[in-house]
């Protein structure tokens, strides 16, 4: 399965499928004060086969929120599953190697233990997912951002989309 970025930030973006269609939104409202990621997965109304474009999304589609992340500058972020609220030290651990952190472990649903190893997501040596940041088609096809969601990871999509957002924003703010 691939998911496709339509924005390059993973803080502020709509993961698209194969066909096209909104699956994921990830929306992070500017603030003064707070800043907090919303992620949603959507569940098709009986009206989605017949929108035809043009429309705002959120008029033909369900939106279930899976997961919120409030981001605290000077402590750790806090995630929000299922209306519990877990420090993301505590969710996403650090592994370090040689004084970078690059690997970020966390205790799915299905009590196995899952490393993000960027750009990777492993089980043990299985490769469940895989973020490929996008190509400017410069010396290949121009292709926007997407993750690769690879068999043995679907029975945990949305943890694994909810756990890419925090792991790539820390990445990207330079917590390596």
């Amino acid at each position: 399965m691939e998911l496709i970025l339509t924005k390059n930030d993973p803080t502020q973006t709509i993961l698209l499928d194969s066909a096209g269609m909104p699956a994921y939104k990830v929306d992070t409202p500017w603030t003064h004060s707070r800043m907090t990621t919303t992620i949603t997965h959507h569940h098709p109304s009986p009206e989605h086969h017949h929108h035809k474009g043009g429309e705002d999304e959120d008029d033909y589609l369900n939106w279930e929120e899976i997961a919120r992340i409030e981001w605290h500058p000077l402590r750790p972020s806090d995630f929000v599953v299922d209306g519990k609220k877990t420090k993301s030290k505590e969710m996403l651990k650090k592994e370090r190697a040689f004084l970078k952190t690059r690997t970020r472990v966390f205790v799915g649903k299905d009590r196995q233990s899952y490393r993000w190893v960027v750009p990777c997501m492993k089980m043990g040596h299985l490769k469940i997912a895989r973020f490929n940041h996008p190509s400017w088609g410069i010396l290949s096809q121009q292709r926007k951002a997407y993750l690769e969601i690879h068999p043995p990871g679907m029975h945990m999509v949305d943890e694994i989309v909810s756990t890419f957002v925090y792991v790539e924003k820390r990445l990207r703010d330079g917590d390596r």
